[in-house]
């Protein structure tokens, strides 16, 4: 049986430590973002919604969902934490939804059904991208490439936001939503 040192098992643990405590900055800083920003009712974040919302009042719903999607891709490039994502998104998205659907026959719940779906389209397609740990070390223990395992999710994970945005753009006008 091969022991670790306590040296050894204290730089160990304090990289465990390093690494969680990145997720809990991310964390509260989107939670501090969030109390500055306000919601739909008070806040910054008033503004924000009403800015885009009237940008958007001309625009068909189908569009809505497809930036939506393309927004939250974008925002993994940047920021790999799901809850991170939507604590810092979801406030101000949320209620631009809400409003922009508000007077379609889906209403403000299908708007934000719309939201979350190209949320979780998006973030998932980025996340595919970027795997975390377990995934990376269940492609190292197979001794599989990364450029590899990157290639033939890129396939994989286009076709499936592909389909998504179909879908997301299609389901105000077919009643996926209601």
């Amino acid at each position: 049986i091969n022991k670790m040192s306590e040296t050894e098992f204290l730089k160990v643990f304090i990289e465990g430590l390093n690494d969680l405590l990145g997720v809990v900055v991310v964390l509260a800083i989107a939670r501090g973002i969030a109390i500055i920003m306000g919601d739909a009712t008070s806040g910054m974040s008033i503004t924000f919604i009403y800015w885009i919302s009237n940008a958007l009042s001309s625009v068909p719903l189908w569009i809505f969902g497809i930036f939506a999607m393309l927004a939250y891709v974008l925002i993994g490039l940047f920021l790999q934490s799901t809850s991170g994502v939507a604590g810092i998104s979801m406030p101000i998205l949320g209620a631009v939804a809400s409003a922009l659907f508000a007077s379609s026959a889906l209403g403000a719940v299908g708007g934000q059904i719309i939201l979350i779906s190209a949320f979780v389209a998006g973030v998932n397609f980025m996340s595919s991208l970027y795997p975390g740990a377990t995934l990376m070390g269940t492609i190292e223990l197979f001794d599989v490439p990364y450029d590899r395992y990157l290639k033939f999710m890129i396939r994989i994970m286009s076709v499936l936001l592909i389909t998504s945005a179909i879908i997301i753009s299609l389901a105000p006008y077919i009643g996926l939503v209601k």
